[in-house]
């Protein structure tokens, strides 16, 4: 099997990251080479003694807290554009600090997106080896650009999850990849997603890039496709057995818990004093814990849902958000700002209907039907087979 390297990615997540190592080390028989990487004043100090091969350090960027309840769902303040960078940055960092080590290929995950099944990272690689490609994201699609009015998590080349893409070194050393500066890729506007995507797109081209999974497919919750390109506070990914799960979106320790009911069904050897501990401090009959989310989460998108609130906010299954949304809601103002939201919104899609093609579903089918770039001479349609 090819040596592959796994590029983890925090601020403080540390017992996150620490469980995430010890899924590599002692939960996997395969041997894995493993970067951490965190620009948090005291990371070195306390990843000092975690089995890694390498620490980094990502710039020191100011953090800001969002202006609004909504953080970077809406917050388009110096404080987002602060945090894009800050993103893109570290992930650079990462993955280019990983690239220096002894490895055929790279995955970059940030330390709540945890595998759980070993055999899918050698499906991943196994995959683009088979495809004769580079690079394996998931995300939302190549062709889900934003509108060009309102510019709300916009992108040039669509987006790219930033958790659970895999890369072939060498490829990337030769491309120059990552040799890229986040602050000029327009953090005011597209979001890191968006930005990774742009690069792929840019020093790889589209025909070595297999989009191998579409996150709206991905579970939440309710443990079935959530059907949404939004952010997500839980996303299992029922075929490669990945999970991100973002602990801060949940109520007191049920997203622990919910950890903790995952690691108990997949950790078949429990190796790890770590995992078995946690385990044993955080595990809950997982039939109840989610239909309890569930429960609150409807019982909170009832109350969205009268105040005229986004469906696209409610399909979020962010919980904490949405109670701090309410927390000082007022019912009547709440109705006038989304009835002006509606209004606005409105508006600005029927000015989209007006350009050509911009509401285009599949780039592929345009350029081979209308565009008819099959037939022109010396083109190579070979990228045509990027989501296979």
């Amino acid at each position: 099997m090819a040596k592959l390297g796994v590029a983890i990615t925090a601020y403080d997540k540390f017992e996150e990251a620490r469980i995430l190592v010890d899924i590599l080390r002692k939960e996997f028989n395969n041997e894995y080479v493993i970067g951490f990487c965190s620009n948090h004043p005291d990371a070195k100090k306390i990843s000092a003694d975690w089995d890694i091969n390498c620490f980094s350090s990502s710039r020191n960027i100011s953090f800001i807290e969002p202006t609004t309840a909504e953080s970077t769902m809406t917050d388009t303040s110096f404080a987002r554009f602060l945090i894009q960078i800050r993103a893109l940055d570290s992930i650079l960092i990462s993955c280019k600090a990983l690239m220096k080590e002894d490895v055929d290929y790279i995955v970059h995950v940030h330390s709540d997106a945890w595998f759980l099944k070993e055999k899918s990272l050698a499906e991943i690689i196994s995959g683009l080896n088979k495809r004769n490609k580079i690079l394996a994201v998931r995300g939302n699609g190549l062709e889900t650009i934003s509108n060009p009015i309102s510019n709300k998590n916009s992108s040039a080349f669509g987006m790219a999850d930033d958790h659970f893409f895999f890369f072939e070194k060498e490829s990337f050393k030769q491309n120059h990849v990552f040799d890229v500066k986040p602050e000029e890729l327009f953090p005011h506007k597209y979001s890191v997603h968006g930005m990774l995507m742009s690069i792929f797109v840019v020093r790889l081209g589209l025909s070595k890039i297999w989009y191998y999974r579409f996150l709206k497919d991905c579970y939440g919750i309710r443990m079935k496709p959530l059907g949404v390109n939004s952010i997500k506070p839980f996303s299992f990914d029922p075929i490669y057995d990945f999970i991100h799960l973002n602990r801060g979106s949940f109520p007191g320790d049920s997203g622990k818990s919910l950890q903790a009911c995952l690691l108990a069904k997949y950790m078949d050897n429990k190796r790890s004093d770590m995992i078995r501990d946690f385990i044993d401090r955080y595990y809950v009959d997982e039939e109840h814990l989610l239909k309890g989310l569930v429960e609150l989460d409807d019982s909170l998108n009832k109350k969205l849902r009268h105040r005229l609130y986004d469906e696209k906010l409610i399909s979020t299954e962010r919980i904490i958000l949405k109670q701090n949304i309410l927390k000082n809601s007022n019912f009547i103002k709440d109705l006038i700002k989304n009835l002006s939201k509606k209004a606005k919104l409105r508006l600005i899609r029927l000015m989209e209907n007006k350009i050509e093609d911009f509401n285009v579903k599949n780039v592929v089918e345009l350029y081979s039907k209308k565009y008819k770039i099959n037939d022109i001479e010396n083109v190579n349609g070979g990228w045509t087979s990027i989501y296979d």
